[in-house]
């Protein structure tokens, strides 16, 4: 668990967003690392005196940015290396499946009549 905190009296109005603010700000300056296992949401809440919700909802914005990952039964976790966004496709077959998640249909006219003519022979 990391020793830094955020600080109690500079959090404004909203809360969930100053206290994200502080901990992103405490990321990009390195007090947080990489990995890092970050406090409770109930901890942390009674050390700062806030809700729950709005510890729960601040987590839940640095996760929306991609400087924290929350693992269910873990603990959030500082998350500071970036990764490799997920390919669009299947990197290879795998037996029967057919990969048409990278497919973009051609919306001209004969196009559209033509599928309209294979879909009604199917």
């Amino acid at each position: 668990m990391t020793l830094w905190r955020p600080d109690p009296a500079l959090i404004r109005r909203p809360a969930y967003q100053s206290l994200a603010d502080q901990f992103a700000r405490a990321i990009h300056d390195g007090r947080l690392a990489n990995g890092a296992r970050l406090p409770t949401h109930r901890r942390l809440a009674d050390e700062l005196k806030l809700s729950v919700q709005t510890v729960s909802r601040a987590y839940e914005e640095l996760i929306r940015r991609g400087l924290v990952s929350g693992e269910i039964g873990r603990g959030s976790f500082v998350q500071t290396l970036r990764r490799e966004p997920e390919p669009p496709y299947l990197p290879e077959r795998l037996g029967e499946v057919i990969d048409l998640s990278i497919l973009k249909p051609v919306c001209e006219p004969m196009h559209l009549e033509r599928l309209k003519q294979a879909l009604g022979w199917l």
